[in-house]
């Protein structure tokens, strides 16, 4: 039995792309952890059930098939982001193997939730969980965006509205977080929750969720049909008209083969300085040339102990689909940061102009980090194409005596505004 993944919000379905059954843990964990995994999502799949009251086999029965008909309810919808195969039966979708995945959806999509909300604040004597430890817990976080775990989000709303997690979500003190895995996570599971009318909380505590909801970024023009899709959105953000600017059929011919830049220590010696671009994503990555300097715009990367995970997670999200070369982001992002981070002091000067953010080791093993990721197929996307042509050829690094003329211009300019104030001043009076 396969199941073939197909985020069909965003491009078309790849024919041999096939994937195994869901699994929370599945990908590069080695054989030995894989019972383990069982254990931790069974563990908490008895938590909902002793939390519910659910001490009889009956009970326990009555409380799956209560997930089972709400999960049912959006089957339509399941159907459209995965295509089903049974080999067994000829290729035709069985009931029998629905509800084997239904099963399946339910229990890890709970595990996942539960994980969700714990790393948010909540459940915070979780049997499972309290004694994990911050990096276990990090690190299963990061393992819910792994291409081949995805449940598709309209289960895990209809999962959360169950009342185990409406209890949750009333008796947790929420807060939006500022790294991007939880914070999507919030944005697309716990926030729906905290605005939903339904939800009997105080009026002062509504006060406080509106207030957190409208904090959150807008992501309802381009609504993911799964986690590791919203995490992509968010890590290459809008198509912004103030980057290189779109790219005509006989200039798109020309990206194929990229120049590769120079390193950032290189770069920042040529007089090429380096600032964050505020959270406008790999699609917001510009280069700009200015009177006495030029500034190559670039996203946050913020150095965790999931990182590597999550950019990894990423790469297989981009090169497992349908996606064609050029239209590989975050792989064309990273391949650009290989180049500008080839040593210590690269990430240094980075990290100076706040571009990088982590601790000094961490900084010291970005460059190791970034040469093994697998990028040799990774294309030349059109914004970051032109990027690399006004780096490596149409820049030239202002001579001392034009930086000089540029100086006594606008010494000029600012005597002159201040002779103009200065005289009008004196006429007033």
């Amino acid at each position: 039995m396969q199941i073939i993944f197909r985020p069909k919000a965003l491009h078309k379905p790849r024919e041999d792309l096939i994937m195994p059954a869901i699994h929370p843990f599945s990908g590069r964990l080695f054989k030995q952890q894989e019972q383990q995994a069982w254990k931790v999502v069974r563990g908490c799949w008895d938590h909902l059930l002793e939390s519910s009251g659910a001490k009889q086999k009956t009970d326990k029965v009555a409380i799956l098939k209560q997930y089972k008909d709400a999960v049912a309810g959006v089957k339509n919808q399941i159907r459209s982001i995965y295509a089903y195969k049974d080999e067994e039966l000829g290729g035709g979708i069985s009931s029998r193997w629905d509800d084997e995945l239904m099963k399946k959806m339910i229990k890890q999509g709970c595990f996942m939730l539960q994980l969700a909300l714990f790393s948010l604040g909540g459940l915070k004597e979780h049997p499972v969980f309290h004694q994990a430890g911050l990096e276990k817990i990090s690190y299963w976080v990061a393992c819910i965006f792994r291409f081949k775990n995805q449940i598709p989000l309209v289960v895990l709303r209809e999962l959360m509205k169950q009342s185990f997690f409406e209890s949750a979500v009333r008796s947790g003190n929420w807060k939006r977080p500022k790294d991007i895995p939880r914070t999507i996570l919030f944005d697309f599971l716990l926030q729906p929750m905290l605005i939903d009318p339904r939800n009997k909380t105080s009026f002062i505590r509504k006060l406080r969720n509106f207030a957190i909801a409208n904090t959150c970024v807008d992501h309802a023009h381009r609504e993911p049909p799964t986690l590791v899709h919203a995490l992509w959105l968010s890590v290459t953000g809008r198509i912004h008209s103030g980057g290189a600017g779109k790219v005509n059929e006989a200039e798109e011919e020309d990206i194929g083969e990229w120049s590769t830049v120079r390193s950032a220590t290189e770069l920042q010696k040529v007089g090429i300085n380096f600032r964050s671009n505020e959270g406008k994503g790999t699609r917001g990555i510009k280069f700009e040339k200015q009177m006495l300097e030029a500034v190559l715009y670039l996203p946050l990367l913020s150095i965790e102990s999931s990182t590597k995970e999550l950019l990894q997670n990423l790469i297989d999200y981009e090169t497992n689909t349908s996606l064609g070369r050029h239209q590989r982001e975050v792989c064309a992002y990273l391949k650009l940061m290989s180049e500008l981070v080839r040593t210590p002091e690269d990430a240094k000067v980075l990290a100076q102009h706040g571009v990088i953010h982590g601790d000094p080791k961490q900084e010291e093993q970005l460059p190791a980090m970034l040469t093994s990721f697998w990028l040799k197929d990774a294309g030349n996307n059109q914004n970051l194409g032109l990027v690399r042509r006004q780096i490596c050829i149409a820049y030239v690094k202002p001579k001392k005596w034009e930086k000089l003329r540029y100086l006594l211009i606008l010494t000029v300019l600012l005597t002159l505004v201040q002779t103009i104030y200065s005289v009008l001043s004196f006429h007033l009076k």
